[in-house]
C-alpha cells in the first residue's frame, strides 16, 4: 500500500528543522513538502532560511511544492491530501511544522494504515495522545479509540477522506446531517461553542479540522491513538497562528523512543475515555483554534 508523508511548512525554520530531523531518524524515504505563499516580509525572510534547510543533504527524497498564492491552512491541508490521493496514494500521513515524530513513531502510522485499511469504522490515526487525561486501557491493549480527533500528526485513507468537502462550511455540514448544537455539546462543548459562531459556521475562519472532527462523531467512526504519544507538538510556544501559547498539552519526561509494534486487534471503545477528553477539552480546547481578536 502506498502511504505518502506530507509536511506543511510556512515561516518557522527552526521548528521545521526539528521535524525534518525526526523524519530522518525514522528513515522515511520520501516526503511531500508544501510551503504556502508568504504574506509579508517576515515570512519571506523565514522562507529563505527554510529553503536553505531543505537544500541541505537529507537521507530522503523531498518533493517540494511552493505555492504561488496564499492558500492558508485549511486549503493547504485539503489540497495536499487531494494531490496525494489523485496521484495514487491509498493513505497519507500529514504533519505540520511543529509535529516532531518520535523515534519509531512511523510504525504506529504505517502499520495501522495497513492493518485497518479495510475497517471503515476507523476514519483516522492520531499520533498525539493527551498525557493530562488518565485514559482507560483494557489489559493487554496499547491503543485508544475515540470519536474525538486530534490534528497533531495524523493519517487517513483515500476512501475515508472522500467524505470531507472543504468547500462545505461547518454550517452546511450541520444542516446536511440535521445535527443540533445541543447534541454536539454532549460530545464536545468547545466545538459546540464554535458551532454557534457565525464566522466558523460560514467558513470565514481558516480552519478545516472542526468539520473533520465532527464527521467522526456524526458517522460513529473512530480515531485511533497510541498509548503514548508518537508526536511531540513543539508549536505551543506562541509562534503559530492557530494555537495560543500554553503548556497544558506538553508531554513531560517522556522518552523520545516509542513502541515499534501495537496490538491492532485490541482497540475496544471505552465510553469513559470520551468523557475524559470532553471534560479536558471543555476547559482547554479553544486554545487550539485561531483567535478572532
Amino acid at each position: 500500500m502506498r502511504v505518502d508523508w506530507i509536511l506543511l511548512l510556512y515561516n518557522r525554520p527552526e521548528h521545521s528543522r526539528r521535524v525534518l530531523e525526526s523524519l530522518a531518524n525514522n528513515q522515511i524515504d520520501r516526503i511531500f513538502v508544501y510551503i504556502d505563499h508568504p504574506q509579508d516580509s517576515t515570512a519571506r525572510y523565514a522562507q529563505k532560511e527554510l529553503l536553505q534547510i531543505l537544500e541541505a543533504p537529507w537521507p530522503f527524497e523531498i518533493k517540494l511544492t511552493q505555492r504561488q498564492e496564499s492558500f492558508g491552512l485549511a486549503r493547504s491541508v485539503c489540497t495536499s491530501l487531494n494531490d496525494a490521493f489523485k496521484d495514487g496514494a491509498e493513505a497519507a500521513v500529514l504533519l505540520e511544522d511543529d509535529c516532531v515524530l518520535k523515534d519509531n513513531g512511523k510504525h504506529f502510522f504505517e502499520a495501522g494504515l495497513q492493518y485497518l485499511k479495510n475497517d471503515k469504522s476507523v476514519r483516522s490515526l492520531c499520533g498525539y495522545t493527551n498525557p493530562q487525561c488518565p485514559f482507560v486501557f483494557e489489559p493487554g491493549s496499547d491503543l485508544l479509540s475515540l470519536h474525538r480527533f486530534s490534528t497533531w500528526g495524523w493519517a487517513t485513507w483515500s476512501d475515508r477522506w472522500q467524505d470531507y468537502n472543504r468547500d462545505s462550511t461547518l454550517g452546511s455540514l450541520l444542516e446536511r446531517t440535521k445535527t443540533s448544537v445541543e447534541s454536539i455539546k454532549h460530545f464536545a462543548p468547545d466545538l459546540a461553542t464554535l458551532c454557534q459562531d457565525s464566522d466558523y459556521l460560514n467558513g470565514f475562519i481558516d480552519i478545516w479540522s472542526v468539520p473533520w472532527t465532527l464527521l467522526h462523531f456524526l458517522t460513529e467512526t473512530y480515531a485511533i491513538f497510541p498509548i503514548e504519544s508518537v508526536i511531540e507538538n513543539i508549536g505551543l510556544d506562541g509562534s503559530g497562528s492557530n494555537c495560543s501559547e500554553t503548556d497544558v498539552f506538553n508531554i513531560k519526561n517522556a522518552p523520545n523512543t516509542v513502541k515499534s509494534a501495537y496490538t491492532w486487534d485490541r482497540r475496544n471503545y471505552i465510553f469513559q475515555n470520551e468523557d475524559l477528553i470532553r471534560i479536558f477539552m471543555e476547559s482547554h480546547g479553544l486554545k487550539t483554534f485561531p483567535s478572532k481578536s
